[in-house]
């Protein structure tokens, strides 16, 4: 910024020099070889590409057709912004000369983009249909936990797109990075194009740039986990390929998958590189995490309002709200004599970024109750809560079935918990409340986990809930 202005105060000085001196070929001269450097600036930045890749499986095949779709609702760019356009490359795990299905689906993608029918089809400079020519006991993603779990397929897959864009072996000349985008990441928001691009361009310089984990669906047992995943940054990132430590990442994922080692994905992989070298302060630092465009809610049921000021989500199912205009919901709370804990669930609440109206607190104490003028709540409508103490009679896993509760719902949780702001209930389509969570493998790697997702298999035929594959706690409950 600082040279820009400087050129540009200089042709000004310039051009009032010109115009008085008698002897103007000297400034000439100087004149047209700060242009010639503005230039010379101006055409690096414009030659600094960006490819963005979005791999695919034969699983994915007609999703990756439907999910142009929702491109058109979320516009990637501002069409009349400055910002470069990207190439974007569709690259299928197999070969797309012996696929017919993805072959065809591919080639439709191809024309519509080469007869500009669709919007987004303006934001890419580009787009390109390539292979990674994964055998088909290659192309293996095996997440069941009841299996050996596997990541061979996309471990794979992405190494062969980081090698074939650094050495240029695809259509589409160079690249200095490049962002991946699979099926399980969408746009939340328009220009979700141009802000990956801008905010990756003003945090170089980076190795990899992307989200670590954001959601909420690993607290339960979070400093269990090893620690590299726990800090990886998601492999839905941009990538740096110009940047020094590119080769030495990508030397280290091939000579450990080249040894067969697929237990753990890609993305783990490099996390765990980064941390065991940990005293290279400098690659230490490009490791960057901390993304606004993206953010990763993998294992999460989000509604509509609960992620922040990104632009693409990976994972995580977006579901509907709870319509609190139409539906009633109190909140039942077992209190155990602790008043520090039980004052930080009370003030959260009394911020009103919720749509509980009635709140019973259970408690060895005295009984009293308060009413509180709510300024809004999570939709903005101010409303009157009422929080009622009630001194306990029975022991404590009573509490939530002695609650005279009058709303449709209810739901319990204790003083331990606190309730986040704003906080919001996950609704299903047939107007039901959703049980949320984790259903992964690194979930069951503890005995408490797999024993509540036995639970939830032997109750969920029961339940008057839409039950999303995993384990839960009565925490995570909504009572009819």
């Amino acid at each position: 910024i600082f040279f820009s202005c400087a050129v540009y105060f200089c042709k000004l000085g310039i051009i009032t020099m010109y115009v008085s001196s008698p002897r103007p070929k000297g400034f000439l001269r100087l004149f047209v070889w700060l242009a010639v450097v503005q230039f010379a600036i101006a055409q690096t930045d414009a030659d600094s590409k960006v490819a963005l890749v979005r791999p695919f499986a034969p699983s994915d095949i007609y999703q990756l057709a439907a999910s142009f779709d929702r491109w058109n609702t979320y516009l990637p760019c501002d069409t009349g912004s400055s910002t470069a356009r990207p190439d974007l490359y569709l690259c299928f795990s197999r070969d797309l000369n012996t696929d017919a299905a993805a072959k065809n689906v591919v080639h439709s993608i191809l024309q519509q983009y080469r007869n500009d029918t669709e919007p987004w089809h303006s934001c890419f400079n580009n787009l390109f249909a390539v292979s990674a020519g994964l055998t088909p006991s290659e192309d293996q993603y095996v997440t069941n936990t009841t299996l050996a779990y596997t990541a061979i397929g996309p471990n794979l897959q992405f190494l062969r797109i980081a090698r074939n864009l650094a050495d240029q072996t695809w259509e589409g000349g160079s690249h200095d990075r490049f962002m991946l985008m699979e099926m399980d990441t969408r746009p939340v928001k328009k220009g979700w194009l141009d802000a990956m691009i801008l905010e990756s361009k003003a945090n170089e310089p980076f190795t990899i740039f992307g989200s670590n984990y954001r959601g909420h669906r690993w607290d339960a047992f979070w400093l269990r986990m090893p620690e590299a995943l726990r800090y990886h940054i998601n492999g839905n990132a941009m990538y740096n390929l110009a940047d020094p430590y590119f080769e030495d990442w990508y030397a280290n994922l091939s000579s450990i998958f080249a040894d067969g080692r697929h237990e753990v994905a890609y993305d783990v992989r490099i996390s765990e590189y980064v941390l065991e070298d940990r005293i290279n302060l400098d690659l230490f630092r490009r490791y960057k995490n901390t993304a606004k465009f993206i953010a990763n809610y993998v294992h999460m049921s989000i509604v509509p309002g609960f992620h922040g000021d990104e632009y693409m989500i990976h994972g995580g199912q977006l579901v509907n709200e709870m319509p609190t205009d139409t539906e009633t919901i109190s909140l039942v709370v077992s209190d155990f004599d602790n008043p520090d804990d039980l004052k930080k669930i009370v003030d959260a609440l009394k911020e009103g970024y919720h749509p509980f109206r009635e709140v019973f607190i259970y408690t060895p104490n005295n009984e009293t109750s308060e009413t509180i003028a709510l300024s809004a709540d999570v939709h903005g409508v101010a409303d009157n809560m009422t929080i009622k103490y009630i001194k306990r009679t029975e022991a404590a896993h009573f509490d939530w079935c002695n609650a005279p509760v009058t709303t449709k719902w209810m739901a319990h949780t204790n003083v331990y918990f606190t309730v986040r702001q704003p906080t919001r209930i996950p609704w299903s389509l047939a107007g039901k409340p959703i049980l949320h969570y984790t259903g992964d493998n690194y979930c069951s790697q503890f005995g408490v986990c797999r024993a509540s997702k036995l639970r939830t298999a032997l109750f969920a035929s029961s339940l008057g809930a839409d039950v999303l594959e995993g384990h839960y706690r009565m925490s995570d409950m909504v009572f009819h």
